[in-house]
């Protein structure tokens, strides 16, 4: 609303939701105008059509009144994804909030009784950390919240100058292979959340191979155990100037919704009396001089293939 010759105030202010009572709006009051803004206590049903209603009087006591009408979109299901070529900048004091209880997939489907897997996939790179010297100064990163609680960070946590995370704000870990932030430099992260009460299992990848599958993949992750319960994710930057910016971001329930290779079927490996080793499916061939390894990728890879007789144990198998 715009301030016209006689100027308005919010207690003379009337939002209507679908003919019923008034509800509560709040305010954002500049020096010529006044945002209305009201958050509906549950989402609404999708598909579903509402009427607003706006009234308001000036200090003259005359009267203004305006309506409208929408209908809600089908809410998005897994795998949610940004449009191609979308960025989101947060600065400092500035979060981006991409995703809250409102939106129907996150709803209630990752708190405490959870049994649900989110994994996770977004890039970002860093504008500038403040300076961050390892001891303070700048961080950020995309953060799982619960309410206004922050839960799990995944960028760049207060005590690195290396890609790591912030669980709880309390603790903290760099990303395997540890890596040093180098500002205007793309990464991608993968995360994979499976819910359990209070002992939640989070792995966290640093430029992961999509060509691979999640348990094929060339560094190992970090892997934490912690309680990631949220329903609501922020893009974040802060302290001074502090400014990152994010792209490519995919939620999903399974690692091909993130764009991972799809796990092969499960691979049968055969040794047949004349020393013919061959397999089925597909996978990268392994041998050992022990049961228990070390376990190394073998130079002949032909499927099938001769294996020729010694005198010391040789054991094989398949990496999927």
């Amino acid at each position: 609303m715009v301030d016209g010759t006689y100027g308005i105030s919010t207690q003379t202010v009337v939002l209507t939701l679908d003919g019923g009572s008034p509800v509560t709006p709040t305010f954002v009051v500049t020096t010529n105008t006044i945002t209305v803004n009201y958050q509906p206590p549950a989402p609404f049903a999708a598909g579903s059509s509402h009427t607003v209603v706006l009234s308001v009087t000036d200090s003259n006591g005359t009267p203004y009144s305006t309506s409208w009408g929408f209908t809600v979109d089908q809410y998005p299901t897994l795998p949610v994804t940004t449009p191609a070529g979308t960025t989101y900048t947060a600065f400092t004091g500035s979060d981006v909030i991409l995703y809250n209880s409102q939106n129907g997939w996150i709803g209630g489907n990752y708190g405490a009784n959870s049994t649900n897997t989110l994994y996770t996939l977004f890039t970002m790179n860093f504008v500038s950390l403040n300076g961050e010297t390892g001891s303070g100064g700048g961080y950020g990163g995309l953060e799982f919240y619960l309410g206004n609680t922050e839960h799990f960070l995944i960028g760049n946590n207060w005590l690195s100058t290396n890609w790591s995370v912030s669980v709880d704000t309390l603790t903290s870990g760099d990303i395997p292979p540890v890596t040093p932030i180098v500002l205007g430099e793309w990464h991608t992260f993968l995360i994979k959340c499976v819910y359990a009460g209070t002992n939640d299992a989070v792995s966290v990848w640093l430029d992961p191979d999509l060509t691979k599958t999640e348990g094929n993949q060339p560094n190992p992750p970090l892997v934490l155990t912690f309680d990631n319960t949220f329903d609501n994710i922020h893009l974040r930057a802060g302290n001074g100037s502090a400014q990152a910016v994010y792209s490519n971001i995919v939620f999903a329930a399974t690692a091909t919704g993130v764009g991972l290779a799809a796990q092969p079927a499960q691979a049968v490996l055969s040794l047949n009396p004349n020393l013919q080793l061959s397999w089925t499916s597909i996978g990268t061939l392994q041998s050992a001089p022990t049961l228990t390894g070390p376990w190394s990728d073998s130079t002949n890879q032909a499927n099938p293939q001769a294996i020729s007789a010694t005198s010391t144990n040789q054991f094989f198998r398949l990496r999927q």
